[in-house]
């Protein structure tokens, strides 16, 4: 085959295709959802087996994973439950201001802090039990 036939086939094999503009879109389906697998089956444990408690002894019950230790607060006259921290991270006066419900943007007045009937300051520690009153003092 001579070039000049060689070009001349080159241009009747892409003046065949027809131009992207010039197909109709499938639109296509959405897979089927799939089911989800079946539990798998459960193994057996392959080892010596734990020793059995002696006859009376009582059961050592783990904490329900669910279950969050937890501490309450009076926080303006309403409980405040809240997760419990560790001693040396106790929960001060300032952490109870989120939970004040009071609009900080729009005070008209002094904000007072009180822990158990008396005047508290800002970093105060808080113990479980601890009465809080947060509120306005309208001028």
């Amino acid at each position: 085959m001579t070039a000049e036939a060689a070009a001349s086939e080159e241009t009747a094999a892409v003046s065949d295709v027809p131009a992207v503009s010039d197909t109709a879109v499938t639109p296509v389906e959405p897979a089927a959802p799939v089911a989800p697998a079946a539990p798998a089956e459960p193994v057996e444990a392959v080892g010596p087996a734990a020793p059995e408690k002696p006859a009376g002894a009582d059961a050592v019950s783990m904490p329900d994973a669910l279950s969050v230790p937890s501490m309450t607060f009076m926080l303006n006259d309403k409980p405040l439950t809240l997760m419990r921290r560790d001693k040396d991270n106790p929960y001060l006066l300032m952490d109870m201001l989120e939970y004040a419900e009071l609009d900080f943007n729009n005070l008209k007045g002094q904000v007072i802090l009180q822990v158990n009937g008396k005047n508290g300051y800002f970093q105060q520690p808080l113990r479980e039990g601890d009465s809080i009153s947060i509120f306005e003092q309208e001028k």
